[in-house]
């Protein structure tokens, strides 16, 4: 997947019918001055044996203010680790924010190409 591919379906689902999607989840909303700017979505993984951040995004001019940061502490706050991740190969600045926060390389649980697989402990 890059940036120009469409959205796969398992994504367009989670946009039609965000309910059913996000049932079970904890989302997480950031604002900035009265303004929502940024989302992190928690779960389960899919194995049941650890807490998944599922999405992490923020408003372009959110981006490099702390706000995906913040996100981020507020997600792990309370959750017992391993939490795990995944990510895009070509999201530089994202993969750069996971590992000054302390996840690493892991095992993948995701066959996908250019797909990283991170991991807290």
């Amino acid at each position: 997947m890059s940036p120009a591919d469409p959205l796969p379906e398992r994504y367009r689902q989670e946009v039609a019918d965000p309910a059913t999607s996000l049932n079970g989840k904890r989302v997480i909303v950031a604002s900035v001055d009265g303004e929502d700017c940024g989302l992190v979505v928690v779960g389960t993984s899919a194995s049941g044996a650890s807490a998944e951040i599922k999405r992490l995004w923020t408003t372009p001019a959110a981006r490099g203010r702390g706000v995906g940061s913040a996100l981020i502490d507020e997600a792990l706050r309370g959750i017992d680790r391993p939490v795990r991740l995944s990510v895009w190969a070509w999201r530089e600045p994202a993969i750069q924010l996971y590992q000054k926060l302390g996840f690493v390389s892991a095992m993948p649980w995701d066959d996908r190409e250019e797909l990283l697989c991170l991991e807290l402990a």
